[in-house]
């Protein structure tokens, strides 16, 4: 057989199947591992880590590997880590009015240490410049005083990363974001004029420095932004560089999010920029929360403490496994969660650098987007996502599902794998997360050589994901 596969992913929604007296109805799940679906996407990025001025920077090295996060953006580094001199611009360059072309005047050590952890883990970098986001006093996100100059300082950013300048590095950091968020106060308070001239100067200055860069923005707070239409339009008449468009989207459901995809990629296609890439560059779920007013209507520290909890809990791991197989089959190139870092609340991770309940969806959601291939499959287990996938040397297999299912109950489910890319017995091993369990391996065992149907049962309210490889080549 032509060893050939890719990936699928299937949602259905619905109630649990019950027989008579409350008895289970058995599910089914089909998958052909021959039959080809389209790639994988590379949506399990995070924002910021595995750096931390703390101790814990050890234990983020070796949980970002697990989840294999592909892309790490930075943004709102001072944030987390308490290290106000890194990424920014402000950081970078304090002196807005030096010569930009003097390394002299640029404070790159903190920075380094931040982009050498994620380059040494392998994962690439987005780098946003531009600056954190100020809530109270506006010390750095006003207009620059001179855009020129910004931009130059910008493209010397670019030269210390991937051309030495400065004693620097050769990373070959192809993406660069140029701001966040300039559609709301706490990030620009300047004007729309403003925005789009400074990231016409900027794009136009990176792009000229270095064609083969990708150069994108504005990340604005959501793809239905006021500022959208009018900064695509800005960018075609004054034929600035959009490599790709950056967006955010914070939901109280997963479906918001393929959704907002979907939107992007119209608005893009329909101001004549088709092929400039889509990227989620923050998303996470948010729901019974006023972010626009920071928790001012909630009742207080404790309730607040209490929405984080679920978001970073059981219910937040479901949300992000669900987001990380719907965005499977939207319009969209690029997704970082935010944060992969120890910022108290929004990160996956707590001050010690060991991760919440919600992280487990990306270490489960690794194992079958290393594999590289996605493939058929097909369902009719209620309340659940499916997903499946093979390597494209044929020596292995796996199998993602998402319980979404409410009662306490697990569902027997038969399987059906098809054309599996080696004859003979398969082993079958199992790693789960739910509400007791962290992703870990909780069973294996063999299954008989062809398509005789295999049945287990699937808890609710888990991600469980089968691994296949051959028997034969155990021994």
């Amino acid at each position: 057989m032509k060893k050939r596969a890719a990936w699928l992913t299937l949602l259905v929604l619905g109630a649990a199947a019950t027989g008579p007296a409350g008895a289970q109805q058995g599910a089914s799940v089909s998958v052909d591992f021959a039959v080809t679906v389209g790639p994988f996407k590379p949506v399990h990025g995070v924002n910021n880590g595995p750096y931390t001025i703390t101790a814990a920077t050890e234990n983020l090295r070796r949980f970002h590997q697990a989840a294999g996060f592909p892309f790490v953006r930075l943004h709102d580094v001072p944030l987390a880590y308490g290290a106000p001199y890194a990424v920014d611009i402000s950081a970078v360059f304090p002196c807005a009015d030096a010569d930009p072309e003097d390394p002299k005047y640029y404070t790159f050590a903190k920075t380094d240490a931040v982009v050498a952890a994620i380059v040494t883990n392998g994962a690439q970098v987005i780098y946003r410049l531009g600056q954190s986001i100020e809530h109270r006093e506006k010390f750095h996100t006003n207009p620059p005083k001179d855009f020129a100059r910004w931009a130059r300082v910008c493209v010397n950013i670019v030269r210390h990363y991937n051309a030495g300048w400065a004693d620097g590095f050769r990373y070959g950091i192809k993406r660069w974001e140029i701001w966040n968020e300039p559609d709301i106060r706490p990030c620009w308070t300047g004007t729309q004029a403003q925005f789009f001239d400074l990231y016409v100067k900027a794009a136009k200055a990176l792009k000229a420095y270095d064609a083969s860069l990708l150069v994108g923005g504005p990340a604005v707070t959501g793809p239905g932004s006021k500022l959208v239409k009018p900064f695509l339009d800005h960018c075609r008449a004054q034929q600035a560089p959009l490599d790709f468009f950056s967006w955010h989207c914070y939901a109280t459901k997963p479906e918001a999010i393929s959704g907002a995809a979907r939107q992007a990629r119209q608005l893009l296609d329909e101001a004549g920029f088709t092929q400039a890439e889509s990227y989620c560059t923050e998303w996470r779920e948010m729901r019974g929360w006023d972010w626009r007013n920071w928790g001012k209507t909630r009742q207080g520290a404790a309730d607040t403490e209490a929405l984080f909890e679920k978001f970073n809990g059981a219910q937040g791991m479901l949300f992000c496994a669900t987001v990380l197989m719907q965005l499977q089959d939207a319009p969209i190139h690029i997704a970082n969660f935010y944060t992969g870092d120890t910022l108290p609340r929004w990160g996956l991770f707590d001050r010690y650098g060991f991760p919440c309940k919600a992280y487990a969806a990306f270490p489960a959601y690794h194992e079958l987007f290393k594999l590289g291939q996605r493939v058929q499959a097909q369902s009719d287990l209620a309340a659940a996502l499916v997903l499946a996938g093979v390597a494209a040397d044929g020596q292995s297999a796996a199998l993602m599902v998402t319980s979404l299912a409410q009662d306490g109950a697990a569902r027997p489910v038969t399987f059906a794998l098809g054309n599996l890319p080696w004859r003979g017995a398969t082993r079958c091993e199992v790693l789960r997360a739910d509400e007791r369990t962290d992703f870990a391996r909780v069973g294996e065992e063999t299954l008989p050589a062809g398509t005789a149907p295999w049945m287990t049962k699937i808890p609710p309210q888990s991600v469980t994901v089968f691994k296949f490889t051959a028997a034969a080549a155990l021994r």
